[in-house]
């Protein structure tokens, strides 16, 4: 699951949905301003995806930190 997670955050994957969407697009006679927007949506959708996605990692990283502090780091796994 990380990894699907990693993947869907990741721009260049956001970066080909849109090349799709857009060719997609052109293929049915869509005007290049309706291309326009619904490019530049998908692209701020991943920004704020890729961003939501890095900051929970960075929190759950420093919880865990936190927790090995409270416990002394010794959790029974080494």
């Amino acid at each position: 699951m990380s990894d699907f997670i990693r993947k869907i955050s990741s721009r260049k994957f956001w970066l080909a949905a849109a090349g799709v969407t857009c060719g997609i697009a052109m293929i049915f006679g869509v005007t290049e301003s309706e291309i326009a927007t619904v490019s530049g949506t998908v692209m701020a959708m991943a920004s704020a995806i890729s961003y939501i996605v890095i900051e929970g990692k960075i929190d759950v990283n420093r919880l865990k930190k936190a927790a090995e502090s409270l416990t002394g780091g010794d959790d029974g796994d080494k």
